[in-house]
């Protein structure tokens, strides 16, 4: 009757397994092989990696014979058990094991198994197949990650263009970039940091915000020189005050750093009206001239007869002639009386 209790210990466990919800993977994560060089620079190193807590499984490692040549495995995780078979021509190495607890941690990358190798190749050279377990039994994806989505997301980011954005904004999405590509070049980033990263860029790239469209100025600028040539002495006082006016309105808006459409506009539309707006001063009249004293007016008197000037001086002329011949026709019958 004992034996046949013993006996039911096992059914028992079987059937209390099978009420235990079973996915194909009871945790996210997986387990996949990273390829890198060896320690010295030669050589290649194959490591086998996790993103989520295992126990057991059977890992088949497949290389290119002709480029690689295995020379060690070391178990970087504990294990109750181990097996490990290498088949050199056909380029297999199967690591069989059985683990006392879970190995690695949730979201954490833990190593292992290390293959070491002589010889070079690239990662996608490297393949992985097999069976790993977690602690319910559930298995574990196996192969390499799937960075697809951070690609994506990295792509989608360069498109943009910084200056469509503020500052603030888009130092978020350049440190979720910058943390995405340093993602991407490690080698032990699992599928759980490759997806959490893309997620960073995406929620980054959803947050931008748009800069306010910029004013077109141009006009106003113009506008504010062709009024700083103004001369104040040219215009009324009232129209010239409203320029002024006008103009340190549209000086205040043009020095804003990123000033409205609108208020731009309205500065330009009256700074445009007080243009328009101004009237000439008014034109002094010259004094009348002082009128001319007596004598002084050529209209009047002799000097206004040119013919009777004339006439006098010939007579004067003529009487200075006649008095001369006188004197001479005196002078010559005293001569001839004595």
């Amino acid at each position: 009757m004992k034996n046949r209790k013993l006996r039911l210990i096992p059914a028992l466990l079987a059937a209390l397994l099978l009420l235990v919800p079973r996915a194909d993977a009871a945790r996210s994560g997986m387990v996949w092989a990273s390829v890198t060089r060896g320690p010295a620079g030669t050589g290649t190193e194959v490591l086998i990696l996790t993103d989520t807590p295992v126990t057991d499984g059977v890992i088949c490692v497949n290389y290119d014979p002709d480029l690689l040549t295995y020379s060690a495995l070391f178990t970087e995780g504990e294990c109750v058990a181990q097996y490990a078979v290498n088949a050199r021509e056909t380029g297999k190495i199967l690591i069989s094991w059985v683990g006392p607890a879970e190995s690695g941690g949730e979201g954490a990358v833990a190593v292992l198994f290390r293959l070491c190798f002589e010889g070079l190749c690239t990662g996608d050279q490297v393949q992985l197949s097999g069976a790993v377990h977690d602690a319910l039994g559930a298995e574990v994806p196996l192969g390499f990650p799937d960075s697809s989505a951070l690609l994506e997301a990295l792509a989608s980011a360069a498109r943009l263009a910084q200056p469509d954005y503020t500052p603030e904004s888009w130092e978020v999405l350049r440190a979720a970039v910058e943390a995405g590509e340093s993602i991407l070049r490690d080698p032990r980033a699992g599928q759980g940091a490759l997806d959490a990263a893309a997620g960073e860029i995406r929620a980054a790239m959803d947050a931008l915000v748009l800069r306010p469209e910029q004013a077109d100025t141009g006009a106003l600028r113009e506008a504010v020189a062709r009024a700083e040539e103004i001369l104040p002495r040219d215009w009324t006082d009232e129209s010239y005050h409203k320029l002024l006016a006008a103009l340190d309105r549209a000086r205040q808006i043009l020095q804003e750093e990123n000033p409205a459409q609108d208020a731009v506009d309205t500065a330009l539309a009256a700074l445009t009206e007080a243009l328009d707006g101004l009237e000439p001063a008014p034109t002094e009249k010259p004094a009348p001239d002082a009128p001319a004293p007596p004598g002084d007016n050529p209209e009047t008197g002799d000097e206004g007869k040119p013919g009777l000037a004339i006439l006098a001086g010939a007579v004067s002329l003529a009487g200075m002639g006649l008095t001369g011949a006188l004197l001479l026709v005196q002078k010559r019958k005293e001569r001839g009386g004595k």
